[in-house]
């Protein structure tokens, strides 16, 4: 081989040597964010990492946060496995991000898939009441879950009245609960998210999509797109929170819906979720929710139009629907 070709290859190995090392870098630093943790980190970078994260929180500011972030630097320095890395900045997550926030372990995620219940809607007279448990499990049970729901509603025959009942609903994941009922939802905006993930929330086909009508939709759900245009009664009590309250706020401002029974649990804020090495899932608050009119959501319970018991709401939603000329 001559000269150039061997200039050739050398120049050809340092690009190639150049682009490994810039590729790692990339990986090394924004990796983690995606899920990617390239090597795995030490459990000092994992807390310096994870606290980095929690900037963007809603309470990230202060000197609460100031103290809790130097006292889970201080922790981090002594943690000697990536669990009790998680374990020492837990409380750093509770103030930047607030009561939402918080860290799933691969235990807890495999409990909620095991407790998973479906959905149900029945019909009694010319009312369809769709029942909604929480729902945080594999996307195989969202898919069900979903399915079941839209399935049901779209069956239902002759009806005048719906009825959605999120009582005792702690949440989980909004994408099911939402596209299992949007037969009850006009397409277009349902609501926006505030903070560091602002945008606005568009119901199109059944599936929310993301910052526009055409924009990213998180789910793919195949289902029926036929519209029920009946009024709707909704369900709450003090157990209704996080993705069960951004459903009601879903059916916030349409003048066909009213809602009954207590106050929300007051956890209609954001989260962003981030996955961990150890296979746990960290949810950090960093936004709030708007309805459609514009009306902004934080933490704090959400009233009923009719105040009523818990036990007492399923009455007060049928006699509002006979009111309504639903009987």
């Amino acid at each position: 081989m001559g000269k150039v070709g061997k200039s050739i290859l050398v120049a050809l190995g340092l690009i190639i040597l150049a682009s490994v090392t810039l590729a790692g870098f990339g990986i090394y630093k924004y990796g983690p964010k995606l899920g990617i943790w390239f090597p795995s980190p030490s459990p000092e970078r994992y807390g310096n990492e994870l606290l980095s994260w929690m900037e963007s929180g809603v309470y990230a500011d202060g000197p609460k946060w100031a103290e809790a972030k130097r006292a889970a630097a201080k922790g981090i320095k002594d943690a000697k496995s990536l669990q009790e890395t998680e374990t020492v900045i837990n409380k750093a997550l509770k103030v930047a991000g607030g009561k939402h926030s918080f860290i799933l372990t691969k235990d807890m995620q495999k409990k909620s898939e095991n407790s998973y219940a479906a959905p149900t809607v029945k019909v009694e007279g010319k009312i369809a009441t769709a029942t909604l448990p929480e729902t945080m499990g594999t996307p195989e049970q969202a898919t069900d879950y979903t399915k079941k729901l839209a399935t049901g509603l779209a069956s239902a025959q002759n009806i005048c009245g719906a009825v959605v009942d999120l009582r005792n609903n702690f949440g989980g994941t909004m994408y099911p609960m939402i596209s299992g009922v949007s037969a009850l939802l006009p397409e277009g905006k349902l609501s926006s998210f505030t903070g560091a993930a602002t945008m606005d929330l568009y119901l199109v086909d059944g599936n929310i999509h993301l910052g526009a009508k055409d924009g990213n939709s998180p789910t793919n759900f195949k289902i029926p797109t036929r519209k029920l245009k009946v009024p709707v009664a909704i369900l709450t009590d003090g157990h209704t929170a996080s993705s069960a309250e951004q459903t009601l706020i879903a059916f916030k401002g349409l003048d066909y819906t009213r809602t009954f029974g207590e106050p929300t649990a007051g956890y209609a804020s954001v989260n962003s979720s981030y996955k961990l090495p150890t296979g746990s899932l960290m949810q950090l608050t960093n936004g709030f929710t708007k309805d459609r009119t514009g009306n902004l959501y934080k933490e704090q319970p959400i009233k009923a139009d009719v105040p009523t018991t818990a036990e007492q709401a399923p009455k007060a939603a049928t006699e509002w629907l006979a009111k309504m000329g639903c009987r």
